[in-house]
């Protein structure tokens, strides 16, 4: 008995210097998270009990009355997670950050004044979450996703030059381990997304926000070549890390499924088909020459990112199957990769320090993506000859590099052995196709 009225006397004492804080104009909650332990103490008691008494809530504003927005403005007070004061600033500063970082606003994004700006407000962002989750708003598991994704903005952010260093003589890519990074990231979001997964309530604002950079670790751990440099116990832990993540993204999207509109009967004549082929006409010239601007690349991936999407749509419709659409796709990432694989033609960096890939190195990387995807066309004993006569070219001209001793000299030893076996592989699943191919051809004629 003499422990609760003790805390309601500190309760009290709290309320009282919440009050007089919030008399003199001051920003109570910025307050109560500064300074010395016994002063935040003393306000978080205050502003627990004002809470207990449904005075206040994180959702009208996070300030007794509602925030202030630019000019001094009052927010209407909302209801619920996206309405709230912290929620807003926190949307509004990613949407800066995931454009800086995807490069939507140039190489050189923001002035040096404005690089502090979002850093600033990233990290301010970080507490916002912190703030929701205490009142309620967010779940631990949703605070704890938000807040590594917020990390990882602030890491692309930082390594964006300013506007000052536009002129800047040389420019000279670090040498990282992708596959490593990805791992890491997603071992940390693990035991989140499982907790997430499991709760049943999800808030598809958060959910669909933080799967975006999921599944981009995924992929990059299913890719044999970011794996390759990897020790062999590494990789493994990664692979298990890998399908243990996938199981519980495939959980989320269950649970935030909505129908999708249907597709033509017949492939060629359907949108999805055509969409392919225009973004197959609009890259292949850029990916050829290794020359476009910062303007043709955006626009470029927008037109490989959509074509993706209606790949998946036409095995969805069932007018491809799921390795076709895997092999396309697999040539839609390597059309923009060849994009890519020099400067933007508008850039002002004068000096640009190239990493030397071994031609040998990639072919293998891009068949061992690919065999898995053959072998299922094979034992499906079908294929869409339109959707086949776009892969097969990449996949020729790979094993025929892999044909080459010179090229296969090129490599490490354990690699070279990784060479053979796959181009042989490959080799065999080809003529199988082919045959395939031959025997349908002939039925044709018969009939």
């Amino acid at each position: 008995m003499p422990q609760r009225v003790t805390g309601l006397f500190y309760g009290l004492l709290g309320l009282a210097a919440v009050a007089g804080l919030f008399l003199a104009g001051l920003n109570v909650y910025r307050a109560a998270g500064r300074g010395p332990q016994w002063k935040r103490r003393l306000l978080g008691a205050g502003l627990a009990l004002l809470a207990a008494l449904g005075l206040v809530s994180c959702a009208e504003g996070g300030e007794p009355g509602g925030g202030k927005g630019p000019g001094g403005t009052k927010l209407p007070a909302g209801t619920g997670l996206e309405a709230s004061r912290e929620w807003r600033a926190l949307s509004a500063a990613w949407k800066q950050a995931e454009e800086v970082v995807a490069g939507k606003r140039g190489a050189y994004p923001f002035d040096r004044a404005g690089k502090k700006k979002l850093l600033d407000a990233l990290a301010a962002a970080a507490k916002d979450v912190d703030r929701l989750a205490a009142c309620g708003e967010l779940s631990a598991a949703e605070a704890g996703l938000l807040k590594k994704d917020l990390a990882t903005l602030t890491g692309g952010v930082g390594r964006m030059r300013p506007t000052e260093l536009r002129n800047a003589t040389c420019y000279t890519p670090m040498m990282v381990l992708p596959a490593r990074e990805s791992a890491r990231r997603l071992k940390e979001r693990l035991p989140l997304l499982e907790k997430l997964a499991g709760s049943g309530k999800l808030r598809s604002a958060v959910v669909r926000r933080v799967l975006v950079s999921v599944e981009r670790d995924l992929q990059t751990l299913g890719d044999s070549k970011a794996l390759e440099y990897t020790s062999g116990e590494e990789r493994r832990k990664a692979e298990e890390t890998r399908e243990a993540v996938r199981k519980q993204v495939e959980k989320l999207k269950k649970l935030l499924s909505t129908p999708t509109g249907t597709a033509s009967s017949s492939l060629e004549d359907s949108k999805g088909w055509q969409q392919i082929l225009a973004t197959w006409k609009h890259a292949t010239p850029l990916a050829t020459s290794g020359r476009s601007t910062n303007a043709q690349r955006k626009q470029a991936d927008a037109k490989i990112k959509a074509a993706g999407a209606a790949a998946d749509g036409l095995v969805a419709a069932g007018l491809l199957a799921a390795a076709e659409a895997g092999l396309l796709k697999a040539e839609l990432a390597r059309l923009r990769e060849d994009i890519y694989r020099n400067p933007p033609t508008d850039s002002r960096v004068t000096c640009y320090k190239m990493m030397m890939v071994v031609p040998a190195r990639k072919s293998l990387g891009r068949l061992e993506r690919r065999l898995p995807l053959i072998r299922k066309l094979v034992a499906a004993g079908k294929l869409n000859a339109p959707a086949w006569q776009k892969v097969v070219a990449t996949i020729e001209s790979d094993v025929e590099t892999l044909s080459s001793e010179k090229e296969l000299a090129r490599l490490q030893e354990k690699e070279r052995a990784r060479a053979v076996k796959t181009r042989d592989a490959v080799k065999a699943a080809l003529a199988s196709i082919k045959a395939m191919t031959r025997d349908r051809s002939a039925a044709d004629e018969r009939r």
